[in-house]
């Protein structure tokens, strides 16, 4: 889906110099994935340990979860120059 959460996320992973690819992907290959994330407004950016009961990964979040999560928490906190227009200041 569309959000802006999402783009977010998308511009901070390719800022990253991550690879965007998207496509459809079959449940097989997220239990087989080293680490799985979702993005959403209210979760903002999560890693997931487990997907239908099956362990991701080691179960924990990745270090490339960790790493955009990071980078998106504190874009959002005005933390970055480069993402300041993200925000929006109450005074």
């Amino acid at each position: 889906m569309e959000g802006i959460t999402r783009h977010s996320i998308h511009t901070i992973a390719q800022d990253l110099g991550y690879k965007i690819l998207e496509q459809p992907i079959s449940r097989d290959q997220l239990y087989i994935a080293d680490e799985v994330f979702v993005c959403g407004t209210a979760a903002e950016c999560i890693g997931l340990s487990e997907i239908d009961f099956r362990k991701i990964g080691d179960g924990r979040s990745g270090r490339i979860t960790r790493e955009i999560q990071n980078v998106y928490h504190d874009a959002i906190r005005g933390k970055i120059k480069k993402y300041e227009d993200w925000c929006d200041y109450v005074g």
